[in-house]
């Protein structure tokens, strides 16, 4: 989309967010992810507000950083390690 819109007046921020810490990430699904701690939405917020203020295109907090940097470099292992059955 980012690309799409770059000729236009639409800035795109890309904001990819780790595990986080709200009601739909309930105990069920803790336990699905090996009880794997989500990330403060309140810390995430900061991130993207931040992120947003320093004119970043793409803002990756937390674990996410690391799974897009791995995700580019083996997508195919990151993607089955991070399905949820």
């Amino acid at each position: 989309m980012r690309a799409q819109l770059s000729e236009t007046a639409i800035k795109v921020v890309e904001l990819v967010p780790p595990l986080t810490e709200t009601p739909l990430y309930s105990d069920e699904f803790k336990m699905k992810t090996s009880g794997a701690k989500g990330m403060p939405v309140d810390s995430i917020i900061r991130a993207a507000i931040g992120g947003i203020g320093a004119g970043r295109d793409e803002i990756c907090p937390g674990q996410s950083r690391v799974m897009k940097i791995a995700s580019r470099v083996a997508p195919s292992a990151i993607f089955r390690q991070s399905k949820v059955t």
